[in-house]
């Protein structure tokens, strides 16, 4: 579910068609569905539905009038508009053979502003580093300066010294 400025939300829904013996595997499909809340029933109404590329545990993002989607895998792809008439297309954004997008953070000061982090691993010194980029069309990643993470700490632990890293170096936005 993703909310909108107006309060509605959008329900994204992924239909998986199991395989019959003697079919091939029918493309899965997302629905997506705005609900307008009122305190005696909900109001649903169908908005689209499209064909995806994966079949799997996903978050949903809206920015602006574009759909992304960040799978369990850390893959993201989006869907932008379709012209008049047609469906929309989903395009992997970020997908093997990148390695897997493993946080998210979303900037409280700037709506629609996330920052997803990958890390490396650097074979000759068996060392991890951190890049980031911005949630858009076009990933361009930067490293992330300033963070030093124990292999020993938790995930909870790591987010917390990422998140640090992207205040620290002026990424996300603290209210002064």
């Amino acid at each position: 579910m993703a909310a909108l400025a107006g309060h509605d939300l959008l329900v994204f829904t992924l239909t998986r068609t199991a395989p019959a013996d003697t079919k091939p595997d029918a493309p899965a499909r997302m629905a997506v569905i705005r609900v307008t809340p009122d305190l005696k029933k909900p109001r649903e109404q169908p908005v689209e539905e499209f064909e995806v590329d994966f079949r799997e545990p996903f978050q949903a993002y809206v920015l602006g009038d574009e759909y992304y989607f960040l799978t369990r895998s850390g893959s993201v792809y989006r869907a932008p508009p379709a012209d008049k008439g047609k469906s929309r297309r989903m395009v992997a954004v970020w997908a093997a053979p990148q390695p897997p997008v493993g946080y998210i953070f979303s900037d409280g000061n700037r709506p629609g502003v996330h920052y997803l982090v990958v890390t490396r691993k650097r074979e000759v010194e068996q060392t991890e580093w951190y890049e980031y980029f911005r949630l858009g069309p076009n990933p361009q990643t930067r490293e992330l300066k300033n963070v030093e993470i124990d292999s020993t700490e938790t995930p909870v632990e790591r987010a917390y010294w990422m998140a640090r890293a992207l205040r620290e170096n002026e990424i996300l936005v603290t209210p002064k």
